[in-house]
């Protein structure tokens, strides 16, 4: 494999498109012996985990003002056409507008995301504007979600095709099918996430259990028929039963991010493997046995607990993943390994509310 091909084969990996496993090694094999192809890939990494730049202050104000300025002019326009059809001599010639002299100052000033969305998510179209004005406030609506000022459920308000109601449903939707740049954890009745889009909603430990020291949570019962599926291990858990913990037989079919565990009642529930993605690996949970629901993951025991904040000495900072939490590897390894997580990350990650530091391997 030549450099350019690696390079490209790297690239489609990054950007998340489908590569052979086989070709996807030969070109990583490829960068770490070639110095300009191994550049070239921390070139990617650090351009990737680089924050996203902001949008000026006032763009969305600026925007909707520019808007519907230029909706009353096409409505004075027209009326002023439809009036100089009936009477020529009468109508007066339009003035132009001046321009904003803030302009350059305005554009320099950096934003609050949130505060931009709640401003536009009130934008309401007076009725006496009519179609053509909807039309120029939804192409102002597509140049911000472009922008990243704007999301697409503010978009669909804008719109008043959504009420608020809808819009939560929405989120949660968009959620559930985020990409694998981001931290995927399945729902429970008392977990904290919900299923594949890390959507915390409360810092409650979730119903997981242990399985050849990956986490996995419960997701609800299994809508397969057991038949289907075969014996794959065992793990000791009491799940959400009362009692001690009693080894259980875990069974599982050809799409290893999920198992199935059977309760007292022989009713059979559907476990989802917690897995993260970060330089163009994807990772799984990993912890201590977890005996009983309502544990939080924990360090498996191999690895030491740090003994700083900054996660030193056990870890060291690498960077952060596309949803800004902070990645850790440690000391004495690289990211190959593994990563780790500190406590503390934001909510709408999956590790969000674990008091303690998360560990994660790679998928083979």
């Amino acid at each position: 494999m030549d450099c350019l091909d690696a390079q490209s084969v790297i690239s489609s990996s990054l950007d998340r498109e489908p590569v052979e496993d086989a070709v996807l090694a030969q070109a990583k094999e490829h960068c770490r012996e070639c110095p300009a192809c191994s550049a070239f890939v921390r070139t990617l990494l650090v351009i990737r985990h680089s924050p996203v730049p902001a949008a000026p202050d006032d763009l969305a104000d600026r925007v909707m003002a520019a808007v519907r300025a230029e909706a009353t002019a096409q409505a004075d326009a027209d009326a002023q056409a439809a009036a100089a059809q009936a009477d020529p001599e009468t109508t007066p010639a339009p003035q132009p507008s001046e321009p904003d002299e803030d302009d350059s100052a305005a554009s320099r000033r950096l934003p609050s995301r949130t505060s931009l969305l709640m401003r536009l998510q009130h934008v309401r179209v007076p009725a006496w504007l009519g179609r053509p004005a909807a039309g120029w406030i939804m192409a102002a609506a597509v140049f911000l979600v472009a922008a990243g000022v704007l999301g697409v459920e503010g978009l669909r308000q804008m719109s008043g095709q959504q009420s608020r109601s809808t819009l939560s449903a929405t989120s949660a939707e968009k959620g559930a099918s985020q990409d694998a740049a981001s931290p995927s954890v399945p729902s429970s009745a008392s977990a904290a996430a919900s299923v594949a889009g890390g959507v915390t909603e409360a810092a409650s430990p979730p119903q997981a259990v242990t399985y050849n020291g990956i986490v996995y949570v419960n997701a609800g019962q299994a809508t397969v028929a057991r038949g289907t599926l075969k014996q794959v291990g065992f793990t000791t858990t009491a799940l959400g039963e009362t009692g001690s913990a009693t080894r259980r037989t875990v069974f599982g079919d050809s799409d290893a991010s999920h198992i199935y565990i059977a309760d007292k009642k022989d009713q059979l529930y559907a476990f989802a493997r917690v897995t993260r993605a970060y330089g163009g690996l994807t990772y799984a949970l990993t912890s201590s046995e977890l005996p009983a629901f309502g544990q939080w993951p924990a360090l498996p025991t191999q690895i030491q607990p740090p003994q700083a904040p900054d996660g030193s000495p056990t870890f060291a900072l690498v960077g952060t993943d596309n949803s800004g939490v902070r990645v850790f590897r440690l000391s004495s390894a690289t990211i190959t390994l593994g990563i780790a997580i500190a406590p503390g990350s934001p909510a709408t990650d999956s590790a969000a509310g674990n008091p303690g530091w998360t560990w994660w391997e790679p998928i083979r």
